[in-house]
């Protein structure tokens, strides 16, 4: 799945949780061991650094109108906050009288290495995208509720289920396999399942690059119930991409096909299509025929944006 969907987002969230700790650990540690000093100078300069990688538009808009204010203000606070952790841990080390003996720079190494860790995980955006980000976030979320609201539950996760779908697609043809056949095969399988071992199934066959198994994904994400469940996660552009890194022409014309009469039921779903952009440019290397669907899907998914937006 797309690392922006939303099992991707929280995963993220989730690491930089982590990896915050860690740098709070490793402020603590150089105070329980006793560093001194010359230890909590390091631990700032290493909490200062991580915080200018995450917004490095602090240094970059320092000389404009309240620039150094806001830099100046960031700063301070990394100093309380490893004012606080360090000489909590110099508390914890003289009340315990445990001081581990450690290098006077592996606790910053540590803490550094945590801070760039975190700017990789997480590209760092200036402050006027936060509004835009929580109103795109409330909007799609409130859609999803909206939609899933008018969905019929799902079933509870049956072993038995998955194992006959795995089976009854491995008894189809490896290339050629009839689409109906594997209409009904996937029909069979996605109301006897949650949507989310449904999709995973598909996406994880999916890494095979059998053209099977790549028809198999569009069938199932493009069905408008699995869409409507899986809006907003990216997954028909996460397909999108294994499709065209496969190189398999007839299961991206799959895609095409099957997308354009998705957005014809779900428009909605083509907040989870790949930008007009990357289908043109794909869609140039493809023969006439799949280069002018791609072409017209392209544009749709533009006409789509202009409805939204107006």
């Amino acid at each position: 799945m797309s690392g922006w969907s939303t099992g991707g987002l929280m995963m993220r969230a989730r690491v930089l949780m982590a990896l915050g700790v860690v740098m709070m650990l490793a402020a603590a540690m150089a105070g329980i061991a006793g560093h001194g000093l010359a230890g909590f100078g390091l631990m700032v300069a290493a909490f200062w650094l991580a915080r200018l990688l995450g917004k490095p538009w602090l240094v970059t808009r320092a000389g404009q109108p309240g620039g150094a204010a806001a830099l100046s203000r960031e700063l301070a606070g990394q100093v309380a906050v490893v004012l606080v952790v360090f000489w909590l841990g110099v508390g914890i080390g003289w009340a315990t009288g445990w001081h581990p003996v450690l290098p006077l720079g592996l606790p910053v190494a540590v803490a550094l290495a945590a801070g760039i860790l975190s700017r990789l995980v997480w590209r760092p955006m200036p402050p006027e995208f936060d509004s835009f980000l929580d109103e795109a976030t409330a909007t799609i979320t409130r859609m999803t509720e909206d939609l899933q609201r008018d969905l019929p539950p799902e079933p509870d996760h049956d072993p038995q289920a998955l194992a006959e779908m795995i089976a009854a697609l491995d008894g189809q043809p490896v290339e050629g396999a009839s689409h109906y056949d594997l209409v009904d095969v996937l029909l069979e399988g996605m109301g006897r399942m949650p949507v989310p071992v449904f999709v995973d199934t598909l996406f994880d066959r999916a890494h095979s690059k059998t053209e099977r198994d790549l028809r198999a994904l569009v069938i199932g994400l493009t069905d408008p119930w699995i869409a409507n469940k899986i809006l907003g996660q990216r997954d028909l552009e996460a397909a999108f991409e294994i499709i065209v890194e496969s190189g398999n022409q007839n299961a991206i014309e799959a895609w095409a096909n099957g997308i354009s009469a998705l957005v014809s039921s779900v428009p909605l779903a083509a907040v989870d299509m790949p930008s007009p952009e990357r289908l043109r440019i794909v869609g140039a290397m493809q023969f006439d025929y799949l280069r002018e669907k791609l072409a017209d899907l392209a544009d749709h998914l533009e006409s789509l944006t202009r409805e939204t937006e107006g």
